[in-house]
């Protein structure tokens, strides 16, 4: 059996839906992780808030603190995959 090498020159650009799927991955990550930070900040507010003795219901801030912990947990399982498949697709052989 005889397995030819890939020529670079046959290879195309990604174009059209490729391109646009791609894009759509890049814009999902960067909401992602904005959405993050705002959580993340927002719990920071209300934790110094508290710390400082602003009349801050304990609630609001153990509910944003949680949610914080929540979308980071999400974001690291996220990150995990994305390594995991591209470690499965760098495994591949052609």
């Amino acid at each position: 059996m005889r397995v030819e090498g890939i020529d670079a020159a046959r290879l195309s650009p990604l174009t059209g839906a490729a391109r646009q799927s791609a894009s759509d991955f890049g814009r999902l990550f960067t909401d992602l992780v904005s959405k993050l930070s705002a959580l993340e900040s927002d719990a920071d507010r209300l934790a110094q808030g508290l710390a400082a003795g602003e009349p801050v219901d304990i609630h609001e801030v153990m509910l944003a603190l949680e949610k914080a912990n929540l979308g980071f947990q999400l974001a690291l399982q996220v990150r995990n995959k994305v390594i995991e498949a591209y470690q499965e697709v760098m495994r591949l052989q052609l």
